[in-house]
This record gives C-alpha cells, sequence and structure tokens, in this order.
C-alpha cells in the first residue's frame, strides 16, 4: 500500500520556514550590499582637476593650497587634484558644462552659468578696481571714452565684467583704445604716459594693483552707481576698498573708494564624486589652519572670506550635494529624528517576533510529538502480530492500523502533523504494514 497517493497538499509549515530563511538571507545580502557601498562611497579613490584661471591670480593660488591640504589629509580619497591654468571665468564655466572640469572658480558674475554644476562655497571677494594715471583727467568711468585702456584678457570674467560696466554707461567698443599687455609692460606705460587706465577684477591687496598704485604715479577711481548697475546683475553687491588698503605711509588709497563687489565662487560639476566634494568642502572651513599655511603669507588673508552660500549670490546654481552634506553635518538624520518612534517600533516589534518564534518552535515540537504518539501506535499493533494465531484477529489489526493512518491524514490535512512528522510515520506504517502482511502469508501457509 502506497501512503503517498492522493496525499492532501501540506505545504504551509515549510512554506513558512522557507520565507524565514529567504528573509534571513535577503537581510544578510542587503547588510553586505549596504557595507560594501559605504566602503566604496568612503574610499575608492577618484582623480579630479580644477580649472583656476592665470598662475598670477589669486585663484590660481588658491587652489594650490586646497590641493597641498587635500595631499595631505584625503589622498586616501583624492589620488590626485590636478590645477589647470585658464584665461579666467568664462573658460572655466564653459570646461565645467563641457564635462572637461570637475572644479572650477568663477566670478559670480559671468555670463554663462553652467546647468550642470552645483556651487562648493564663497572663496572670497572680487572688487572692481579702475587704475588711471594720475594726469589723465579721468574721474569717472564715462571719461575713459577717447583714452587708451589695457583690458584684461578675453575669454575670462574680467573682461566680460569691463565691458558690462562700460556698456552701462554708454561706452562701446569704438569709444576706447583698447590694448591686451601682460602686467609688466601695463606698469611700464602708466610710466612713460603711453596708457592712461587699466581695468581688473582682483582681490583687495592684489599686488599687480598694489604695485601700479605704489609708483604715485596711479590711483584708484571710485565706481558709483552700484544699485542702478545691480538691477540686470544681482549676484553684485556695493563694496568699498578701505583707505590705506594698499600701503600707509602714505595711505594708498588716501580715503576710501567705493566700488563694486563679486563673490569668487568655487563650482563643482554635479556628476563627480559627492564624498570627494564634500572632503573639499571640509577643507575650507575644517582644515582652515592647513590652509592659511598653504595660501603663504601673501594670500592668507583670502582665507578670512570663505564662507557658505546663503542662495543670494543671483546665481541660480544650487548647492553641490555633495557641500550639502557637509553643511548639514549637525543636522540630525532621518534616524535620529525618528529615534523615539523607532524605539517604540522596537519594542512592540521585539516581543511579536520573540512570541512568533517561540509559537512556531512549539508548534515543530507539538508536531513531532504528535508522529512519535502515531508511529508508537503502529509499533504497538505490530508487536502483537506474533500473539495473532487466525485470519480474523489479523483483520483486526489491519483495521486498527487504517484507522491510525486516517487519523494521520486528517491531522495532516489540520496542520495538527507536519510533512516531516508525516514522513517519519509513514516509514514506521510501511513497516508495520508490511510485516501484517507477512504475518498473513504466514498464517495461510499453515
Amino acid at each position: 500500500m502506497n501512503l503517498f497517493v492522493g496525499k492532501p497538499s501540506t505545504m504551509q509549515p515549510q512554506l513558512l520556514k522557507r520565507l524565514l530563511i529567504l528573509a534571513s538571507v535577503s537581510m544578510l545580502v542587503l547588510l553586505a550590499w549596504f557595507a560594501l557601498s559605504f566602503y566604496f562611497k568612503l574610499y575608492r579613490q577618484v582623480n579630479l582637476n580644477i580649472c583656476a584661471g592665470r598662475q598670477n591670480g589669486e585663484g590660481y593660488h588658491f587652489a594650490e593650497a586646497i590641493k597641498k591640504v587635500v595631499n595631505k589629509h584625503y589622498a586616501y580619497k583624492i589620488k590626485n587634484l590636478e590645477i589647470i591654468e585658464t584665461p579666467g571665468s568664462e573658460a572655466n564655466s564653459d570646461s565645467i558644462t563641457r564635462g572637461s572640469a570637475d572644479f572650477a572658480l568663477l566670478q559670480a558674475d559671468v555670463e554663462h552659468f553652467p546647468d550642470n554644476g552645483g556651487i562648493v562655497a564663497i572663496l572670497y571677494a572680487d572688487l572692481f578696481q579702475l587704475v588711471v594715471r594720475s594726469n589723465s583727467g579721468i574721474q569717472h568711468m564715462r571719461d575713459l571714452k577717447g583714452k587708451k585702456v589695457a583690458l584684461p584678457e578675453k575669454g575670462s570674467g574680467q573682461y566680460s565684467s569691463f565691458w558690462a560696466l562700460a556698456h552701462y554707461y554708454g561706452i562701446e567698443e569704438k569709444d576706447i583704445q583698447a590694448y591686451h599687455l601682460p602686467g609688466n609692460e601695463i606698469s611700464q606705460r602708466m610710466l612713460d604716459d603711453s596708457l592712461d587706465a587699466t581695468f581688473s577684477v582682483r582681490a583687495l591687496g592684489n599686488h599687480f594693483v598694489q604695485g601700479l598704485l605704489r609708483t604715485g604715479k596711479a590711483k584708484l577711481v571710485p565706481i558709483e552707481d552700484i544699485d542702478a548697475f545691480r538691477i540686470d546683475r544681482p549676484s553684485l553687491a556695493a563694496g568699498v576698498i578701505p583707505r590705506g588698503a594698499y600701503g600707509g605711509s602714505p595711505y594708498i588709497p588716501g580715503e576710501a573708494t567705493q566700488t563694486i563687489a563679486v563673490p569668487r565662487l568655487l563650482v563643482a560639476r554635479d556628476k563627480i564624486d559627492k564624498e570627494a566634494v564634500r572632503l573639499v568642502t571640509q577643507v575650507l572651513f575644517e582644515r582652515r589652519n592647513d590652509l592659511i599655511k598653504a595660501l603663504g603669507h601673501e594670500y592668507q588673508h583670502l582665507s578670512g572670506s570663505i564662507t557658505q552660500p546663503d542662495g543670494r549670490q543671483g546665481t541660480f546654481i544650487p548647492l553641490h550635494p555633495g557641500a550639502q552634506a557637509f553643511y548639514d553635518r549637525e543636522k540630525p538624520n532621518f534616524f535620529t529624528e525618528n529615534i523615539e518612534l523607532f524605539g517604540i517600533l522596537i519594542s512592540i516589534l521585539l516581543p511579536l517576533i520573540s512570541g512568533a518564534l517561540g509559537w512556531y518552535t512549539n508548534r515543530i515540537e507539538k508536531q513531532k510529538n504528535t508522529a512519535d504518539q502515531y508511529a508508537k501506535e503502529v509499533m504497538a499493533i505490530v508487536n502483537d502480530l506474533q500473539e495473532t494465531k487466525d485470519l480474523a484477529g489479523l483483520d483486526l489489526k489491519r483495521e486498527a492500523m487504517l484507522n491510525v493512518l486516517n487519523r494521520v491524514m486528517e491531522d495532516l490535512d489540520n496542520d495538527v502533523l507536519n510533512l516531516e512528522g508525516f514522513h517519519l510515520f509513514s516509514f514506521t506504517w510501511e513497516m508495520g504494514y508490511q510485516a501484517l502482511k507477512e504475518r498473513s502469508r504466514a498464517l495461510k501457509r499453515s
């Protein structure tokens, strides 16, 4: 007799067991994935670059200082930070847009901001500085008409800033004699009266501007009407060149000079490693002493102006997610904010899980005991077979065994007995049934 013919489905306990195993394996895989992702995020080395303008500019020196501090503290993550010399902000912005630059220093009033970048920090303020020959007769920006003016390099933010300002005052390209000259030639031409003015957008204390003013043959001209000029360029702000900013005996300039200030921004491309951007931001704010040393005496004053963007730069560029991660470092994360709720959930779930596991264990144990009890009944019948002397007695034994089997099948259907217990019982029952048939054949022969 085959016990498994017509056997009802008994997969519910097995399904529960498999689901528990699957849940445990899934949890381990998920934890391993999170661990590997965390390790990859923190320690995957990257090579980055930064477009920083000309080598004689403050931006380039600032980029070099960032590189030194990064190499000192974060070489495990940023393997190399290459500094690229460029004509200026416009070229830097184009490099971010094309994806050939990872970081770039930009004037906040640059004509075309990259739409694939995010602000990391405001490094310092650049100032519009119009330096004129003392006997040139230039007292105001409007007086540049008909004059010989040395302009910044084309492709730079300074060049764009000059023409934006000149056009505001009604000065066109045909109205001036424009020159693009190296700094030493500008100084010489100022001295021999063959150049009337030069314009630059540089940080306070710039050595080129200082050298011109200290010749005694040049002066700063104030730039006024700032509020009106800012209407179309909200990234700009009113600025002042303090009395004595370029020398104190005598004071250079002799009095505070009004001008325009424009933030110098550090921008990062949106596709680069966020953890690397976070570390560069950390250099600017938490490694300030190292940054000051790296800048050196000539440029260390620039580090005092590093600030977090507040959305008022008029650039319409969002914070880079890597920088945002640094700025939000003291904000509680989702788990910290909801710690009390998680505590309540855990206090509820732990007893429930413990109870469920206890119930499942007791259920399995009870099902096993039931199978053992049925097996004992069958063995008791088998042990009495040798005492049975006629076929009528064997028929009673057969009915008793079938009665046990029927009860087992009912318990299997009702989940009182599980499939594993049924298999153990079936082995005993098959052995007993074979013994019954052997005893029947023996009695028939006798």
